[in-house]
């Protein structure tokens, strides 16, 4: 039989970890007219590119820290909308600047 302090203690650990995790997503709110174009992180392709939309959140070998969409060469910032842009590598569909696929190549013209 569970405590009721083993419960709240869950619940107030659970709790946190969502709102530690929405504050380290991109905001879809600045996607206005290409909301149909967002990248489908559950398609087979994202599964292919290993892609999460929260580059913390990768598990690849490949991911260092500090490495995200909106510093790759392939996320086109010139026709992007708010924090999405379209990718080479995911059809040309948006993906998140904060997200993350093993076929990132960082642009030494973006930055960091």
């Amino acid at each position: 039989m569970l405590s009721r302090r083993f419960f709240l203690k869950a619940a107030i650990s659970l709790s946190s970890a969502a709102y530690a995790s929405s504050l380290l997503a991109c905001d879809i709110s600045t996607l206005k007219k290409n909301l149909a174009k967002i990248f489908d992180s559950s398609s087979s392709t994202a599964k292919r590119l290993d892609f999460v939309s929260v580059a913390e959140e990768s598990k690849n070998s490949k991911y260092k820290k500090g490495d995200r969409c909106g510093a790759c060469s392939f996320f086109n910032a010139k026709k992007g909308e708010g924090d999405f842009a379209p990718c080479s590598f995911a059809s040309n569909r948006f993906v998140p600047s904060c997200g993350w696929c093993k076929q990132y190549k960082k642009d030494p013209k973006k930055g960091a």
